[in-house]
């Protein structure tokens, strides 16, 4: 009989030694320095009445005084992308010690444009919403800890409508799972209970109209900043309902068809890692076909954003992050398959190693304008060098 090597330790060996440098990889590809933009989401509050996108800026005023510091909030949102990291590798743990298909699967999404689009955005509303989601794929599965769950999806919401696509899905399919050997519709109730005050709250806000004086508000937020220029966009959001947002989607996006090619150009970069963690979360889910619809419906749903956001890459690579959040959270709630989550092919490790190739040979446009950097990350070492005494004036373009 042949021998069962479904989970291969040198494969798994070779995925862990491999996690850090991958790691690496994906934040050298993209740091920067928070974008302006980015922190002025940060500073806003409640000034002009309970709305949108104002937690933030009211947790802001508890740990510091305003006039705010450009470094100051920087490092609190470098803190925020450090602590989910924290919270998924605790969360990810057990099954990353243990198979070698999780342990490849967070090796290809450390390369992924999902994970570095998230590193060049540093500060956005989604970081605060994966911190928050993480730790509740780690909660006991009783149901004194359901309000907890659906409280910090409310906060997510409350610092980003945008969360609710991300985490939302998600959280619903972390408690039906772990819930689903109960009769009858108990787990959908849960689940359900779970994320509905979300959803009436996502659906409040998105119709809510505040601060509609931009001028007045953007100079009232300008004060509260010392040392740096307060973006009018972020403020200019919160006087716009669901209709305007779609509307001007539709304009921005999706009647240019120079920018709608965007689309299934990111789409086929973040795919085939996405669906390898559906292949390996429906072997956790013993392919059960309605527990993979609804990881299915947890990965793909932010790709609802496009509906009321132009951030193609940014919103459609988050699928990258769903997928793997998934994952985590189907093993997490009903553990490894005896086999492991690979494929048992003898294709295998030319399967993954085509996977990270892929990642490591393709390259989005982010956020911020500028491609991804690669290895060997030309572009930082001649920032570096530039950066050497003598060498300002060298002639050589920044």
């Amino acid at each position: 009989m042949m021998q069962n090597r479904e989970s291969p330790a040198g494969l798994h060996r070779a995925a862990l030694w491999l996690l850090p440098l991958a790691f690496m990889d994906g934040v050298l590809a993209a740091v920067r320095w928070p974008e302006t933009y980015t922190l002025s989401h940060m500073v806003i509050d409640y000034h002009f009445g309970f709305g949108k996108r104002g937690l933030i800026g009211e947790i802001v005023r508890l740990i510091d005084r305003p006039p705010y510091h450009y470094v100051t909030l920087a490092w609190m949102a470098f803190a925020v992308f450090a602590l989910w990291m924290l919270s998924l590798m605790a969360a990810a743990w057990p099954g990353l010690r243990r198979d070698a298909g999780v342990a490849a699967a967070f090796v290809i999404f450390f390369l992924s444009a999902g994970f570095i689009s998230l590193v060049c955005d540093i500060g956005r509303g989604e970081h605060f919403g994966l911190m928050l989601a993480v730790p509740c794929l780690m909660m006991p599965l009783r149901r004194a800890w359901l309000p907890v769950r659906a409280a910090a999806l409310l906060a997510a919401v409350l610092m980003q409508e945008v969360n609710f696509p991300i985490v939302a899905p998600l959280l619903w399919f972390d408690v039906w799972i772990g819930w689903r050997q109960r009769q009858g519709l108990r787990p959908i109730g849960y689940a359900a209970a779970t994320i509905l005050p979300a959803t009436l709250l996502t659906w409040y806000l998105g119709n809510l109209r505040t601060a509609c004086d931009t001028a007045a508000a953007t100079a009232y937020f300008q004060q509260l900043v010392a040392d740096f220029q307060i973006q009018a966009v972020p403020v200019a959001t919160l006087c716009i309902d669901g209709r305007a947002n779609i509307a001007l989607v539709f304009h921005a996006l999706w009647s240019d068809a120079a920018k709608a090619v965007i689309f299934p150009l990111a789409l086929a970069v973040a795919l085939p890692s996405t669906l390898f963690n559906l292949v390996l979360t429906a072997r956790v889910l013993a392919h059960r076909s309605l527990g993979v619809a609804f990881a299915g419906m947890a990965i793909f749903a932010p790709l609802a954003l496009l509906i009321v956001g132009a951030d193609v890459v940014r919103f459609v690579t988050l699928i990258q992050v769903t997928s793997l959040l998934v994952l985590v959270s189907a093993v997490r709630r009903l553990g490894l398959p005896p086999a492991g989550t690979l494929p048992p092919t003898r294709h295998r490790v030319a399967m993954i190693m085509a996977l990270a190739a892929f990642e490591l040979g393709s390259a989005v446009t982010l956020n911020d304008g500028n491609e991804m950097r690669k290895f060997p990350f030309e572009a930082l070492v001649l920032q570096a060098f530039e950066t050497e005494p003598g060498h300002a004036a060298s002639g050589v373009n920044r």
